[in-house]
C-alpha cells in the first residue's frame, strides 16, 4: 500500500534515495566524475551507517580519503536498519597497523565532571563486552578525564522532580542523591 501511495504521489522516501542513489552510481562516468569532485569524504556518526550507506561511501570515495567518527555507545538507529557492526569492523580493521587508516580513539572527555565519566565507565564497562555489543568497552572505550575535569568537585548530585504533580501545585525537587567514590 505504502508503495502504491509513493507511486500515485510520485514521492520517495529516505531508503528511496539511497536505493536511487546506488543505482545512479553504477554508471562509470557519473561514479567516476563524482570521485574526482571530492577530495575528502566525512562521515560523522558512523555508528549508524547502514549497508547501502557503507556502500554509496565506499563507491564515492578512494581508500584514503576518508574520514569517520562514530561512538558506539550511540548507535540507537537499528530499528532504522542502520548496523553497528559496520563500525565494529571498522574499528578493528583500522586498529591494526595499515597503511591507509589510523584509528584514532576519542577517548578524552572534557565537557563532563570525572564523576559523571566514572559513572558512565561502570555501566557501559558491565553491559558492552566482546560477545555483548561487539567491543570490550573496558579495554577499549572508557573515558579519559580531559585535564579541565581534574579539580572538580569529588561528588555529584542527581536531582529529579515528581512530574506526576498536578500543574497547578508547586514542583518541588524530591530528592538528592550523591554518588560517591567506591
Amino acid at each position: 500500500i505504502y508503495s502504491e501511495l509513493k507511486k500515485e504521489y510520485n514521492g520517495l522516501d529516505f531508503n528511496d534515495l539511497e536505493k536511487y542513489a546506488l543505482k545512479i552510481l553504477e554508471n562509470e562516468r557519473i561514479l567516476e566524475s563524482l570521485k574526482k569532485r571530492y577530495k575528502y569524504i566525512f562521515v560523522d556518526e558512523y555508528q549508524d551507517i547502514n549497508e547501502v550507506q557503507e556502500k554509496i561511501i565506499s563507491m564515492v570515495s578512494k581508500q584514503t580519503n576518508r574520514f569517520m567518527v562514530g561512538d558506539i555507545k550511540q548507535s540507537i538507529y537499528r530499528f532504522r536498519h542502520c548496523d553497528p557492526e559496520i563500525f565494529i569492523g571498522k574499528s578493528k580493521e583500522f586498529s591494526k597497523k595499515q597503511d591507509y587508516a589510523e584509528l584514532i580513539k576519542l577517548n578524552s572527555n572534557f565537557r563532563s565532571d570525572k564523576k559523571i565519566l566514572r559513572f558512565v565507565d561502570e555501566v557501559f564497562g558491565g553491559v558492552m563486552t566482546e560477545d555483548f555489543g561487539g567491543l570490550d568497552y573496558a579495554k577499549d572505550s572508557k573515558f579519559v578525564p580531559g585535564e579541565s575535569n581534574l579539580d572538580k568537585p569529588d561528588a555529584m548530585n542527581l536531582i529529579y522532580i515528581d512530574t506526576t504533580l498536578p500543574k497547578t501545585q508547586k514542583v518541588e525537587a524530591k530528592g538528592v542523591y550523591s554518588v560517591k567514590n567506591h
